[in-house]
């Protein structure tokens, strides 16, 4: 988490919140868990000019391990994400501009 705090502006705290004990192991794509963190993380401390981004970990459900599951929130005081875009979201991602219209004269997309 040290990464985030160096990277972090002055006026943005960042506060990691685990819960405690953690798991001495998680069963995930650790490549897939960490590129999804870093960037969330990253999105959250760019597009925040004041206040906090706060990093949770906590457990999911009451289950017992190895079938209990973690909870990764990341909560942030940026200006959040317009109205309009909330149905995009989650919808695959494309490229736009120029990088796109190379990509298709190329024949790669």
């Amino acid at each position: 988490m040290q990464i985030f705090q160096v990277r972090t502006r002055q006026e943005i705290a960042f506060v990691y919140e685990p819960i405690a004990p953690l798991p001495p192991f998680v069963w995930a794509d650790e490549k897939r868990l960490r590129q999804v963190l870093l960037n969330l993380l990253s999105n959250a401390i760019k597009f925040t000019e004041q206040g906090c981004v706060t990093f949770r970990v906590q457990p999911a459900d009451d289950g017992q391990p190895p079938q209990s599951k973690l909870r990764f929130e990341i909560s942030d005081t940026g200006r959040g994400i317009a109205a309009a875009q909330l149905e995009t979201i989650f919808l695959p991602f494309n490229r736009q501009g120029k990088i796109a219209t190379r990509r298709r004269e190329r024949g790669w997309g």
